[in-house]
């Protein structure tokens, strides 16, 4: 009887690469493929003739792994993330010398984070972490006086990037403050016929009750001082306005000096009284630091020796010299009338600030809180 040898073959060749495959797992623990390729490995091979008899052989291959599919993984490499660019830190806008002021800076390429360092000194060797954070500026508040000095860099999961570029701020110690919360701390009190100074609401003001060219003038209840800042937050509390403004260079009985207003066109200039005759020293001036109409304006003069130098929310209006007051002098407020009568100037947040680290600002006992009015001619 015939049988077909087809069969037969069919059978010699599976079973052929069946052994192969198991011999090339067996000495390699795996197949040679393509990381995560799925190769399916025959494990048993059954030959059976169309015809009798019929032939069985069913070859047992014996894995050290679960059956099923066999994946081999090829070990991935990872390239370091390059570390953070150098971020640029901004100017820092603190003309008047606030212990209030913002450092902020531009993004740094690759940043999740930033580092700000402060220091006393420009080579940061005794450094303090300010901030960190994602941010990319920080509010300081309530610095000592000083210079300080800043710099920062970005920073992610794999490390910190360089520092930046380095920039500082000047800060002022202010020896004198007052906020006019509480009525017995010294300014006058009183209703005249062409006046009335008060504290009202948390603010001091002065009430010009006569027009034209009417000013009033007020001696704080502070020291005398030599080199200094003076300044003050301001406003008109009526539609009326003419100007107001902060004293310096004030002698006892306020008959010399010097007179720093703005107005409510966004208008400032600086006037001097020497012996009951006014001069104008800066001639009305408009600038858009300042604000117009019944906003507040912070006002401040320095004195440094015969320099003054003039801010209004701080931004430099001007900076000048006169010789004329000078030494241990009074600071104080003041308010005029142009054309119409009831000028109602308020004042908050007076300071006298020191301009030099270290530099003693009252150098004599205080003076006596005291007003005085008058007529300071038309303004030019």
């Amino acid at each position: 009887m015939r049988f077909h040898s087809f069969g037969w073959r069919y059978v010699s060749w599976r079973l052929t690469w069946g052994l192969v495959l198991a011999l090339l797992i067996a000495s390699t623990g795996g197949l040679p493929v393509e990381a995560s390729a799925p190769l399916n490995v025959l494990q048993t091979a059954t030959a059976t003739p169309t015809r009798t008899p019929t032939i069985t052989r069913t070859p047992t291959v014996t894995l050290t792994r679960a059956p099923g599919r066999f994946r081999n993984y090829l070990p991935l490499l990872l390239k370091p993330l390059p570390l953070p660019g150098a971020a640029v830190l901004n100017a820092i806008n603190n003309a008047d010398g606030d212990a209030n002021y913002i450092v902020s800076w531009g993004p740094a390429a690759r940043a999740q984070t930033y580092e700000l360092q402060e220091d006393d000194n420009a080579s940061f060797s005794s450094p303090t972490r300010r901030y960190a954070g994602p941010n990319t500026s920080y509010a300081v508040s309530g610095q000592a006086a000083g210079t300080w000095y800043y710099r920062v860099r970005g920073c992610h999961t794999g490390g910190c990037g360089s520092w930046s570029n380095t920039q500082s701020v000047n800060v002022t110690s202010c020896r004198y403050v007052d906020d006019f919360s509480n009525p017995s701390s010294g300014w006058p009190v009183g209703d005249a016929l062409d006046y009335r100074v008060e504290y009202i609401g948390g603010e001091y003001r002065i009430l010009v009750k006569q027009a034209p060219n009417h000013v009033i003038l007020v001696a704080s209840p502070g020291g005398r001082y030599v080199d200094y800042s003076v300044e003050v937050d301001g406003r008109f509390a009526s539609a009326i306005q003419g100007d107001y403004g902060l004293l310096f260079g004030v002698n006892d009985g306020i008959t010399n000096a010097y007179y720093f207003w703005v107005g409510g066109a966004q208008d400032y200039g600086l006037d001097k009284e020497q012996s009951g005759r006014w001069t104008t020293l800066i001639s009305r001036t408009i600038s858009s630091a300042i604000n117009a109409g019944q906003a507040s304006n912070h006002l401040r003069a320095v004195r440094n020796g015969v320099q003054i130098t003039l801010y209004a929310n701080g931004q430099l209006l001007t900076t000048l010299s006169d010789s004329s007051f000078t030494g241990e002098l009074r600071v104080g407020l003041a308010a005029f009338t142009h054309n119409q009568a009831n000028v109602d100037a308020r004042f908050d947040n007076f300071r006298i600030c020191q301009i030099t680290r270290g530099a003693a600002l009252m150098s004599a006992p205080p003076g006596k809180s005291e007003v005085r009015s008058g007529d300071a001619g038309p303004r030019p």
